[in-house]
């Protein structure tokens, strides 16, 4: 495979990388569906969450205990472990959860308080659930975690405290209740939400892997050159053109390897930066990025130019050189805010320096459109 497509399909990688810290969503409003009775979502649920612990704080022997009940027999009926406990400490060892936040457990619900424990309380109770949830949300679909988890479980809590109440119509309660998922943002907000810390991540340590894709040039010109002085061309070259000066020749040689090189990556660059328009600087001109990866590109092989001058055999020119232009990019990214004429004076003098900053200042345009 030729190398300049390589980077070019780096390039594409970088492009798509936005996307790979972030789990394939949907946002929007969906259309409503029958919610999951507990039964129901005990079944489909996954990960090895097999047990749902009951905490009732000591409160037993009245109500709490008999929705504690109902959701027990629930559980149990679906072929899932129980466990009920006075101590909210217990889910410690009951819900052991991992780094990622995954337990055994597919919920827990801690009771404190009813309208008889103590007399004129109301009902208090809250849910537990694995922190790892809800990492992922398609409005079309309905199997969201929030759908199987804490809906069915706090819904089948609610129907056995309602069916406690003695003073309405028990007849009267849904047997099957609708849910109608929505977030707060919408499919575009997200969109935009994600390409902004893209750009942020850009800004902040991105250059560097962007300056990559140019910085093939480097390697290949600085080797050429130096394995040319090694073998003797360069000498034979000059002294084959009767020049009246000693530098025409040399400048003949020169801008013919930079010529050579410019005609073999432009095109590569170009499509460099046309990639970049399409799929990470979407509000900025595709013209003016192909121009600027173009200078960019000039800049990074006259500076390659210069480098080979130090070198008078091949063996390891072409990768100190390619080091260097590397740790002159680190050096910049993590250098910070610098004035305008400390980014110019840089640049001329050090062009891997501009080629880190030429990602920069569009990602920061960007961020201001969406903004």
């Amino acid at each position: 495979m030729d190398y300049r497509l390589l980077f070019v399909i780096y390039i594409i990688f970088l492009a798509y990388a936005r996307n790979l810290f972030n789990p394939p969503s949907h946002f929007g409003i969906a259309d409503s569906n029958p919610l999951r009775s507990l039964s129901d979502a005990l079944s489909v649920s996954g990960g090895g969450r097999d047990t749902v612990v009951l905490v009732n704080n000591g409160l037993v022997g009245g109500d709490i205990d008999k929705v504690i009940g109902q959701i027990a027999d629930t559980t149990r009926a679906a072929g899932k472990t129980v466990h009920i406990t006075p101590n909210e400490s217990d889910l410690l060892d009951f819900c052991r959860s991992s780094l990622r936040g995954v337990s055994h457990c597919y919920a827990a619900a801690v009771f404190y308080a009813s309208p008889s424990e103590p007399p004129g309380a109301m009902w208090k109770y809250n849910l537990r659930a694995d922190g790892g949830l809800g990492t992922k949300i398609d409005v079309t679909d309905t199997d969201n975690d929030v759908e199987i988890y804490p809906l069915p479980f706090q819904h089948a809590i609610d129907f056995a405290i309602a069916s406690l109440n003695a003073t309405i119509d028990q007849d009267a309660l849904p047997s099957q209740v609708e849910e109608y998922p929505f977030t707060s943002r919408t499919e575009d907000q997200r969109s935009d939400d994600i390409r902004i810390k893209y750009m942020g991540g850009i800004i902040d340590i991105l250059g560097v892997a962007f300056f990559i894709a140019m910085v093939c040039v480097v390697y290949q010109l600085v080797g050429l050159m130096a394995s040319e002085r090694e073998l003797g061309m360069t000498q034979l070259i000059e002294a084959s053109m009767p020049n009246a000066r000693r530098w025409q020749p040399q400048a003949a040689r020169l801008l013919a390897n930079l010529l050579s090189f410019l005609i073999m990556f432009f095109p590569g660059w170009i499509v460099i930066a046309l990639v970049q328009a399409q799929g990470v600087f979407q509000k900025t001109s595709a013209g003016l990025l192909v121009v600027h990866s173009l200078l960019s590109g000039l800049s990074i092989a006259s500076f390659s130019i210069f480098g080979a001058s130090f070198f008078h055999k091949a063996q390891l020119s072409g990768i100190s050189i390619t080091i260097i232009s590397l740790l002159l990019a680190v050096i910049a990214q993590v250098a910070g805010k610098a004035s305008t004429g400390a980014v110019a004076i840089l640049s001329l003098l050090f062009p891997p320096m501009n080629c880190k900053d030429s990602p920069q200042d569009p990602a920061n345009r960007e961020v201001l459109t969406y903004v």
